[in-house]
């Protein structure tokens, strides 16, 4: 995610999206941003903003995702600013 080349989104999507929760924290282990995805829809996006609506800073976040149906998926991601 490099919003200095253009990116303004980060999308998750897949078929565990729809009714799910992103939490994203720092390595710090920080919440960062909870996102819900309540249409049913298999995509979810995220404009880079903590919850304060702040852009997030250069780094190393991690993501968990938490579906409905019980599914869990966990991974990295970088900001570079």
């Amino acid at each position: 995610f490099v919003p200095a080349r253009g990116h303004t989104i980060m999308t998750f999507f897949g078929g565990d999206v729809a009714h799910s929760t992103v939490t994203i924290f720092n390595r710090a282990g920080d919440k960062v941003v909870t996102l819900r995805e309540t249409e049913g829809h298999d995509r979810l996006v995220w404009d880079g903003k903590n919850e304060a609506g702040n852009p997030c800073a250069s780094g190393v976040y991690i993501y968990m995702l938490d579906s409905p149906t019980g599914g869990k998926e966990r991974g990295k991601f970088a900001i570079i600013r």
